[in-house]
C-alpha cells in the first residue's frame, strides 16, 4: 500500500473530493466508479495518481482527517475562553459528525486500520501545536494544559461514539472554567 514514488503531491482537490464520496456512501460501497465520477477523473488518471484502490482509500482518509482535525482545533481555539464553548462546538461536531465516524471506521477497520493509524500519527504533531498554542494564548506551560487537550481530543471521541451532548457539554464546560480561571491567576475550581 505504500504510494509510488513522485506521486506523494496529490491535489487537495481530489483528495477532498475522494474523501467525500467515502463519507457519503460507506467505505463498504464506494468503488473507482463512484471515485471517477465525484473527482471527474477517469481510471487511467486515478491509477496515475494512486498506485491502488487501498492507497486511494488511505490517501483520501489521511487527508480528511487532518482536514477536519485542524478545522475542530481552531473552532476551540478561538472559543476557549468563551461561555459560548460548548454550544458552538458541539454544533460544529455535529456538523461534521458524519466523516468523523467515517474515520472512526477507518481507524479501526481490519483492512486500513493499521496503515492509516501510521499515516496519521504525525497529527500528534497538530495536537502538540495546538497545546502550544493554547498555552500561550492561557498564558500556561505547555505540560500543565496536556490534560486539557487529551480531555478535548477524549470529548469528541466520546460524543461522536455515544453522541451524548450532555457529556461533551459537561467536558467542554470543565475546559472553559479552566481557561476562565487561568485568567484570573488560577485554576478554575470544578
Amino acid at each position: 500500500m505504500d504510494g509510488v514514488p513522485g506521486k506523494e503531491k496529490i491535489e487537495d482537490s481530489v483528495l477532498r473530493s475522494i474523501f467525500s464520496c467515502m463519507v457519503d456512501l460507506g467505505l463498504e460501497n464506494v468503488s473507482i466508479r463512484n471515485v471517477r465520477e465525484a473527482t471527474g477523473l477517469n481510471s487511467s488518471s486515478l491509477y496515475y495518481r494512486f498506485s491502488d484502490k487501498d492507497e486511494m482509500v488511505l490517501q483520501a482518509a489521511a487527508y480528511g482527517f487532518l482536514e477536519v482535525t485542524n478545522e475542530l482545533f481552531w473552532i476551540a481555539a478561538e472559543k476557549i475562553g468563551s461561555p459560548e464553548l460548548a454550544e458552538v462546538f458541539a454544533d460544529n461536531l455535529d456538523a461534521r459528525k458524519r466523516q468523523l465516524k467515517f474515520l472512526y471506521q477507518i481507524a479501526l477497520s481490519p483492512l486500513y486500520g493499521e496503515a492509516f493509524r501510521g499515516r496519521v500519527r504525525p497529527t500528534d504533531r497538530v495536537i502538540e501545536k495546538y497545546n502550544g498554542e493554547l498555552a500561550a494564548v492561557l498564558g500556561r506551560g505547555e505540560e500543565e494544559l496536556l490534560i486539557y487537550t487529551e480531555l478535548f481530543v477524549s470529548a469528541i471521541r466520546d460524543y461522536v461514539i455515544w453522541e451524548d451532548r450532555a457529556k461533551l457539554t459537561e467536558k467542554l464546560n470543565f475546559l472553559y472554567a479552566q481557561a476562565v480561571g487561568a485568567g484570573r491567576g488560577g485554576r478554575a475550581e470544578c
